[in-house]
């Protein structure tokens, strides 16, 4: 029972999910490649993620309660299956090593404070670590504790602008051409494709009534606060939305009825700070699944120690480097992202037109 999840805890996780490393630093990145055309690019990778969706949806409903491993050792061999898991243990890992270094420079860019990274490593590896230890439904659970307060938070600080509405002008058509659609697409991917969690989760969820319908309208809820939420960003910045690195601490910044009260910077630090506890404990709960089908571990405690050893490592690595992290994830890690993002979910497409369940022989009587 400790990993099995309802539809609508599963519905929650993809909610949140989507808000994954997309809330600080890429809205800059993506006006930085496209200028105001970045909207267009956000909604193509969006759409991207919707088709993602689908098919691991589809998939399950073709193949039940069989998990990807099973699937994928019966149609393409248990090495290449193995190999497939080695590199989503390393893209989810990348994913967590991101999340914690970005978040780390926004919290000491937002707090004034000058703390080691070793200390907010102290705070939130034990924290992280225990909910993926405990499983889904533990994940699950805690999660629609904190849903409610997580998107009030995110919509707080999208509207807080509305009541400093200026004459700014605002157009997709003010781009860089197709070469910045492209760049802005293929670029960044790795901030995207995080519906592919549901690879470890999709024989760990039962479809019940409306569940699908749970799962797409949360997702398509988030996706229109996060397309608004770019949006609110270019049109209050404009030519200056590339100098920026926290869009939704920004948004809150720029209205002098709340910017200028301090306190209020208290609402997306703390929105910041629960949906990272959430998307790190998932994406840790993917790489430690990952990993455990490539290495076998004696004890279910040991990926665990294995992934915070690197987690440490790979943070000192980039302390105080977080430029450097960007550019080592926009020039390598790009085609990790590409073959998790869009190879594999060719492969969904294949399972799904191209294999038929074998049926089970009936017993004689």
């Amino acid at each position: 029972m400790t990993n099995n999840l309802t539809s609508k805890q599963a519905a929650l996780l993809c909610s949140v999910i989507i808000f994954s490393s997309k809330l600080l630093l890429l809205p800059s990145l993506f006006y930085e490649a496209n200028k105001f055309g970045a909207i267009l690019s956000l909604v193509i990778l969006l759409l991207f993620e919707l088709a993602l969706l689908f098919l691991l949806l589809k998939v399950k409903e073709k193949y039940k309660n069989i998990s990807f491993y099973e699937l994928f050792s019966k149609r393409i061999g248990v090495v290449l299956t193995k190999i497939i898991y080695f590199i989503l243990f390393a893209f989810f890992l990348f994913k967590v090593v991101y999340i914690l270094q970005e978040s780390y420079v926004f919290l000491r860019q937002s707090l004034y404070t000058d703390a080691p990274i070793i200390v907010y490593l102290i705070c939130i590896l034990p924290i992280i670590s225990a909910l993926a230890y405990k499983g889904l439904k533990a994940l699950g659970r805690t999660l629609e504790i904190f849903y409610l307060a997580i998107l009030a938070f995110i919509v707080f600080c999208l509207f807080s602008w509305i009541i400093n509405v200026t004459n700014f002008t605002f157009t997709i058509l003010s781009n860089n051409g197709i070469n910045g659609l492209i760049n802005g697409i293929f670029n960044y991917s790795f901030w995207f494709g995080d519906f592919i969690f549901l690879f470890f989760l999709i024989d760990k969820f039962k479809l019940e009534k409306n569940g699908k319908k749970y799962i797409y309208s949360y997702s398509i809820a988030s996706m229109v606060i996060l397309l608004l939420l770019f949006f609110s960003y270019f049109f209050m910045y404009q030519s200056t939305s590339a100098s920026h690195n926290s869009a939704l601490l920004d948004l809150i910044q720029f209205s002098t009825n709340f910017g200028t009260l301090g306190k209020f910077d208290i609402v997306p630090i703390m929105a910041i700070m629960f949906i990272i506890y959430f998307q790190m404990s998932l994406f840790l709960f993917c790489a430690k699944e990952s990993i455990s089908k490539v290495i076998p571990f004696g004890h279910k405690a040991q990926p665990f120690i294995v992934l915070n050893l690197l987690l440490i490592l790979s943070s000192f690595l980039f302390y105080n480097n977080s430029n450097n992290l960007i550019i080592f994830y926009g020039s390598h890690i790009i085609s990790l992202s590409i073959f998790v993002n869009y190879l594999i979910p060719i492969l969904f497409f294949i399972f799904l037109i191209n294999y038929k369940v074998p049926k089970k022989k009936e017993k004689p009587n």
